[in-house]
């Protein structure tokens, strides 16, 4: 019988703070040594702008190697379209910023941000607002670099497959509930997988020609 594999939050220790009110949240895991404060690398999830949550889709490989050489990692949520808004995401990223620069775990002079997919895109974000805060690199995994590039914003012809799925039912009256919806800007619980609602809209908008 095979042993299950352990997590991060087996591993190390984790902590979760709300960071942008009323419920924005970022997961903390620290290395078992040294006494901070830490060199720390700040992580964004994946998810298109209108998916993920702060646990979704770690790179685990990645983030227990900084642990094990005593950095410190934050998992951070961010605001989800379509509820939410670049401003919002912005208005998330500076909340972060502050919650950096106020945790005394926290080395503020050696940060690393990064993230995978749209996690790309919101660690660029951060990188170029953050005033106070200034990381000394980028990791971006595969990251949405340019949101005004074609695949975002041209209508595809036909009925392509995106990410393996088939996009020629997907119609814009079945978001009706999603898009009319005032249900808040992240979220703790949604279906990460392609058959959820957040995933066909996100398919959607990309055959559509529509960014996120």
């Amino acid at each position: 019988m095979s042993t299950p594999k352990k997590t991060l939050q087996d591993i190390f220790p984790k902590t979760t703070h709300i960071f942008s009110p009323p419920h924005t949240s970022l997961d903390l895991f620290l290395p078992h040594s040294p006494s901070p404060p830490h060199k720390t690398y700040v992580h964004f999830h994946g998810g298109g702008l209108v998916r993920g949550t702060r646990g979704f889709s770690l790179p685990e490989q990645i983030l227990t190697a900084l642990l094990q050489n005593s950095w410190a990692v934050v998992s951070a949520d961010y605001s989800l379209l379509p509820q939410g808004t670049a401003a919002d995401i912005l208005a998330d990223l500076l909340a972060l910023e502050t919650w950096l620069l106020t945790n005394p775990e926290i080395d503020v002079n050696n940060i690393a941000v990064g993230g995978r997919s749209a996690g790309g895109y919101v660690a660029s974000l951060a990188a170029g607002n953050w005033t106070k805060v200034r990381p000394k690199a980028v990791l971006d995994l595969f990251g949405m670099v340019d949101l005004a590039g074609e695949y975002w914003t041209q209508k595809k012809s036909g009925a392509p497959m995106i990410h393996g799925c088939e996009t020629e039912g997907l119609k814009e009256e079945q978001f009706a509930e999603l898009l009319g919806s005032e249900e808040v800007k992240s979220f703790a619980e949604i279906v990460i997988g392609l058959g959820g609602e957040r995933s066909l809209f996100f398919l959607w908008s990309i055959k559509e020609g529509i960014p996120s």
